[in-house]
Formats: C-alpha cells, sequence, structure tokens
C-alpha cells in the first residue's frame, strides 16, 4: 500500500512562501553528487508538490558503489537508475512531489530539446560534469529563463556556482567557463564538502524562485544580479586567491571574460 507522506513545513515559517515552492517547475540536469543533492533539499523545502508543480530530473547513468558517500543515493540504489532512485528517496520525503525522472543522456548539439525543456521550467539547474552541454544550454536557456549552475573543483578545495537570468545578470558562460574547466565533481571530494555546496546551491535556487516575493530578502545576499558568481572555499589552500579560510562564500561580480556569445545582450553592453 502506498504511503500518503507529506512533512509539515510550517516550520519553515516566512523562509519559503508555499505557493511559490508547492507550483515551482523546476529541472535539474545531472543527479550526481550535487544534483541529487541538490534535489533533496529542494524537494525538503516544499518544491513541486502542488498541482502546478513540476520537478524534472535527467541523467543518463546508473548507480555505482563510487556514488554511495557522496550523493543521495545508499548501497540499496546500486544498478538502478540515478533518477528512478531519487524518485524514491523524493516520495519518501514528499509523496506529493510531482517527479518526472528521464534516464537519457542530453546532445549538446540537439538546440531544440534544450529550448524546450527552458521553456516549460521557472529554474533549470545545470549540475552535470558536462561542460559543452552546460555551456550549449547556457546559449540556449539564457533568455528563456533562470539558470543555475556551478561544479566542484579537482582536489575538492573549492567550489563555484553561478546563475544567470534573462536581461538581468550576464549569462552564465561568461561568468563560469573560465572556471568550468577546474570545476567537476570528482571521487576524492567528501561528502560533507559536497552536501555542503549543494546546500548552498539549493539556497540559492530558492532565493530565484521567490524572486519579487517578500521572503525574497531572506536571499538577497545570494541573488544579486550584480554579483552572481559564487565561489566557495572548502579548504584553507584554496584555488582561488580571495579565499582565506574554511568554507568562505565570495559573492564576485559578473565579469566580461571575451566569451561573451550574442544572446548574452547583458555581456555585450560592457555589464560588469
Amino acid at each position: 500500500m502506498t504511503r500518503n507522506l507529506r512533512p509539515d513545513l510550517t516550520a519553515l515559517g516566512d523562509l519559503v512562501d508555499s505557493a511559490v515552492t508547492e507550483n515551482a517547475r523546476v529541472a535539474v540536469v545531472g543527479a550526481g553528487a550535487l544534483g541529487s543533492n541538490v534535489v533533496v533539499e529542494l524537494v525538503s523545502a516544499g518544491v513541486a508538490c502542488g498541482s502546478a508543480g513540476k520537478l524534472v530530473v535527467i541523467d543518463p547513468e546508473p548507480v555505482s558503489d563510487r556514488n554511495v558517500g557522496r550523493t543521495a543515493f545508499t548501497v540499496d540504489d546500486i544498478g538502478d537508475d540515478k533518477v528512478a532512485a531519487l524518485g524514491r528517496h523524493v516520495h519518501q520525503i514528499n509523496s506529493a512531489v510531482r517527479f518526472h525522472g528521464v534516464c537519457a543522456r542530453m546532445d549538446a548539439g540537439d538546440r531544440a530539446a534544450m529550448a524546450q525543456l527552458a521553456d516549460k521550467v521557472d529554474l533549470l539547474a545545470l549540475l552535470c560534469d558536462d561542460f559543452d552541454l552546460q555551456a550549449a544550454f547556457n546559449e540556449v536557456a539564457y533568455q528563456r529563463t533562470v539558470i543555475l549552475g556551478g561544479g566542484v573543483a579537482r582536489g575538492a578545495d573549492s567550489a563555484a556556482l553561478f546563475f544567470s537570468a534573462p536581461r538581468q545578470t550576464a549569462c552564465g558562460n561568461c561568468v563560469f567557463r573560465p572556471l568550468a574547466r577546474r570545476t567537476a565533481e570528482r571521487a576524492n571530494a567528501l561528502g560533507c564538502d559536497v552536501r555542503f555546496v549543494a546546500a548552498l546551491a539549493a539556497c540559492v535556487a530558492l532565493g530565484l524562485l521567490h524572486a519579487g516575493t517578500p521572503a525574497e530578502r531572506f536571499y538577497r545576499h545570494l541573488i544579486d544580479p550584480r554579483r552572481n558568481l559564487l565561489l566557495v572555499g572548502l579548504r584553507r589552500e584554496g584555488i582561488f586567491a580571495e579565499m582565506e579560510y574554511a568554507r568562505c562564500v565570495v559573492p564576485v561580480a559578473s565579469r566580461v571574460s571575451g566569451v561573451a556569445g550574442p544572446v548574452c545582450s547583458v555581456c555585450r553592453m560592457g555589464f560588469v
């Protein structure tokens, strides 16, 4: 018998607007260490459990023993598709979540599929380690929806998160591409470090979803459109010079790096 499991979210008080979170339409590309943990955090905050809500997760891979410890998966999930296993975990938190898992590999050349996905969601989270795919999505979706992306650096000493909003920020490629090749989910990242970054990413996502509502004030320090790159230090010897202590979060202003594409009208105007 299927149990009807719905958490009592009233303890969150004004931190979330249930009308926003329950009916949010979110797509997450990548269900690895960052992606799976971000999904769990969003569901725990009440995302996509309303009649108009939707949570789409796309990942082509099965759960392996290497995934356990850094992801939301357990040993019981090994061998199952990540999206199927994640769907089970989601519904153990809140059975009302409108979850749709897609076990498929997205093609960076399929711009039509990217545009179709972006047009149907309020937030697109690019949390895969395929940076060609991230770059293509940033080009196609920048003018269509709000985007969140990033990754944990090689060596797990730091991480970078970015967000973009149409006509408000620099595009993700201008902000993140210079760092993209230095960030990737690696087996030597501690689970606690990955979950810390995922929790921060989830807070950014909630802030973006609440933009223009009274609850936005709780996230405003994370979603300033003039500072849409967050550098996160996980070790004292981080790769970013501005990080001087463990778990330091440094918002960084959007900067033009010479890779502004034709869709990035803000960067073409010299937004800094």
